[in-house]
């Protein structure tokens, strides 16, 4: 059973369901991708467990999308989004969906 994951250099998408049958994940880290851009609405559902989630050094991600976060729901998550060299936009309703808001930005 995993419960840390981390994610690194080849990773471009994160596509619908990406951590399906993962419902057991507390801890993600997503940083130092070359080539990641886009964060789906769907991509983190099914994470009822999670208790941190880092999206740091990605140098091609601009943007994080309406919804991003949704399906997120402990209420004791710690969420890191920093050193994103051109993130220059989070929507308004990145956090769309999420039941309980996180501890960190």
């Amino acid at each position: 059973m995993f419960s840390y994951l981390s994610i690194d250099a080849t990773l471009q998408r994160l596509e619908p369901h990406s951590f399906y049958n993962l419902s057991k994940m507390t801890h993600i880290e997503i940083r130092n991708t070359r080539s990641l851009t886009y964060i789906d609405p769907d991509a983190l559902t099914e994470l009822p467990l999670l208790k941190f989630l880092e999206i740091t050094d990605n140098p091609y991600m601009t943007s994080v999308p309406e919804n991003a976060f949704q399906g997120l729901c402990n209420e004791t998550l710690t969420l890191y989004l920093n050193k994103n060299k051109f993130l220059t936009a989070i929507d308004k309703d990145a956090f769309g969906g999420v039941h309980s808001g996180p501890t960190l930005l």
